[in-house]
């Protein structure tokens, strides 16, 4: 009697094994969508969209201008940051971004922090200080002042 019993609980576990099999396969189907690219989101105009580029990478030994960019403008064209305002800096070779091993720094340091993986920071201080962008050998230094939120 124990082995019939053991056998139709089995029998009975077969079938929601196959439904659970068949679900599966029918979730991992392939739709006609294109997926293979990424996929646009329209934010309103609050991200920071890269400019069209004619090459992919910059050597740096071959840089024959190297800027940086706060939330996709150059410095002059940036006012002073307000305690809680977002700066996103990075630094390109002959207009072709820098990636690799890039530094922001804040002088003094309570000024700003800056995000652990990219070059971000967000002001939580009113005061006088330098902001320093590193990107390999080459490094940027630019005078901030950072005020009082309105």
């Amino acid at each position: 009697m124990a082995g019939t019993h053991s056998l139709g609980r089995m029998s009975g576990a077969r079938p929601l094994l196959a439904l659970a099999a068949l679900q599966f396969l029918l979730s991992c189907g392939s739709d006609k969508a294109d997926n293979t690219g990424p996929k646009i989101i329209d934010d309103d105009g609050d991200l920071i969209h890269l400019e069209e580029q004619e090459r992919d990478t910059a050597d740096p030994a071959d840089c024959q201008s190297v800027t940086m960019k706060i939330n996709g403008r150059a410095p002059e064209d940036t006012e002073d940051p307000f305690v809680g305002d977002h700066w996103m800096v990075r630094m390109y070779c002959d207009g072709v971004v820098l990636h690799g091993a890039n530094r922001l720094h804040f002088e003094p340091p309570e000024l700003a922090t800056v995000d652990d993986f990219n070059t971000d920071a967000d002001f939580l201080a009113v005061g006088e200080g330098h902001m320093t962008m590193q990107s390999g050998s080459e490094r940027m230094v630019i005078s901030i002042s950072v005020q009082e939120a309105p």
